[in-house]
């Protein structure tokens, strides 16, 4: 795993707070403490380095993301980052190499959520549904749809920095659909056993769904489903004031088409539902 870069002016502000009985940031910034921290820290970053691996990625945005701005409502964001932060703390699915080690890691980039994988695996790949599916319960908590794609293939991972080829395909996949909801991409089901993905499709984890994208266009394709593990109390705000779906009044006729999708999904997992 990637070196954990560490923070060198902490300590140094902690020495400098120590020797002075201050902690004004001015002196601070011209002292001895400083200044070796500086260096210390140039010769840290150095040594950090990004570890190239094969792995899953998931990258879903906040939609209306501009109106929660202008709504000064940002509170909503940041308990939506700290529940799915305390919903996947612990260690879902863990490394082969170190038992504690998860091999499914989260990053937050303003009005986007990034999952990814240290590895190509059919526990990788279960292990990314399962924290996608976590994120749509913390995200649905705080009445805040998001959209999803998947993607598959290298990746550089350091301790803070995920970047790769993939996380710019699931970018493309998630920004051209037109609705709530998580495309999981051909490139990824590829990657797992018959046997792991018969078993997710048999248990309706995934589902074939023609899932609507913004020029219109439809394709018979495969989707997450988010909806079934919380149906006893999902479904029943979807029909009320307090559901993020329920609106009285739209910013356009493309919002109400992407919710009023939405919703066609959910009859269609609902009526699965209903012949378990």
């Amino acid at each position: 795993m990637p070196k954990k870069r560490k923070n060198c002016f902490e300590e140094a502000a902690k020495a400098f707070t120590e020797r002075t009985g201050t902690a004004n940031l001015y002196n601070f910034i011209n002292s001895e403490e400083y200044r070796e921290a500086t260096l210390k820290q140039k010769e840290e970053d150095q040594n950090i380095r990004a570890d190239k691996k094969e792995g899953f990625v998931a990258l879903f945005d906040i939609l209306g993301f501009k109106n929660i701005l202008e709504n000064n409502d940002l509170d909503r964001v940041m308990l939506t980052y700290q529940q799915m932060g305390d919903l996947v703390e612990f260690p879902t699915v863990t490394n082969h190499e170190s038992p504690i080690e998860p091999i499914v890691k989260t990053l937050n980039y303003s009005d986007t959520f990034l999952i990814y994988t240290t590895e190509v695996s059919d526990r990788a790949f279960r292990g990314l549904l399962h924290v996608s599916r976590l994120l749509f319960l913390a995200a649905y908590g705080h009445k805040m749809p998001i959209r999803g794609a998947t993607a598959v293939g290298e990746l550089y991972v350091s301790d803070t920095v995920a970047i790769g080829k993939p996380i710019v395909e699931a970018y493309k996949n998630e920004r051209g659909q037109e609705w709530i909801g998580c495309w999981i991409t051909q490139e990824c089901i590829d990657r797992v056993s018959n046997d792991v993905l018969n078993e997710l499709r048999g248990g309706n984890f995934i589902v074939q769904y023609p899932i609507p994208f913004k020029d219109g266009d439809i394709k018979q394709l495969y989707a997450l489903n988010w909806i079934v593990p919380y149906l006893t109390f999902l479904f029943q705000p979807f029909n009320n004031s307090d559901g993020f779906l329920e609106r009285k009044s739209w910013n356009g006729w493309a919002e109400e088409r992407k919710h009023r999708n939405t919703r066609d999904f959910i009859d269609f997992i609902s009526s699965l539902a209903l012949n378990i």
